[in-house]
């Protein structure tokens, strides 16, 4: 199902807030700055709810940034619009969905992540390549008890590696 179909088929299933709402929204946020961040308004789902009723994800943006800047009289519009007008187009280029399994709008970091694999997609060794540098650095924290849970770990999971402490291999 292409990306404007699922927001016709959710449109049924889901209410999503309307232009003028959202508009209104960011125009409040804008206004109030942090204040309203902090009582937990997702301008990135709006958003994103928004692009699936569009027929054209990037003239939706378009339209609604003239709007806006009309509205506010800003003539630039804010870095969280452009951030999640960024996010959302690469989602829709790349054909990633913005939608969950269950159907919920996907968060903004989940998506950036996503659209971080899809540009530059890794092989199992190389993520596991990845693991192992990130386990080997946190590691250099750690106390010898728990590099000795760590080993034991590793060992259980990969009975095939050999997994000598650096103590043990000193004695």
């Amino acid at each position: 199902m292409s990306y404007n179909n699922l927001g016709v088929a959710l449109s049924a299933l889901v209410v999503l807030p309307n232009r003028e709402d959202v508009l209104k929204t960011d125009l409040m946020l804008h206004d109030a700055g942090a204040a309203l961040k902090e009582k937990g308004v997702d301008q990135f789902k709006m958003h994103l709810l928004m692009t699936l009723q569009a027929e054209d994800v990037s003239q939706y943006f378009d339209t609604y940034a003239a709007d806006f800047k009309k509205l506010s009289g800003e003539k630039a519009m804010p870095t969280h619009f452009r951030t999640n007008k960024c996010v959302l187009l690469a989602c829709e280029k790349l054909g990633i969905p913005v939608l969950d399994a269950a159907g919920l709008p996907r968060g903004k970091s989940e998506l950036d992540k996503a659209i971080a694999e899809a540009k530059n997609p890794k092989t199992p060794l190389e993520k596991a390549l990845d693991a192992l540098g990130r386990m080997a650095k946190a590691s250099d924290e750690c106390t010898q008890a728990e590099l000795d849970v760590l080993i034991n770990a590793v060992s259980e999971s990969f009975p095939q590696l050999v997994v000598v402490s650096r103590t043990a291999a000193a004695a």
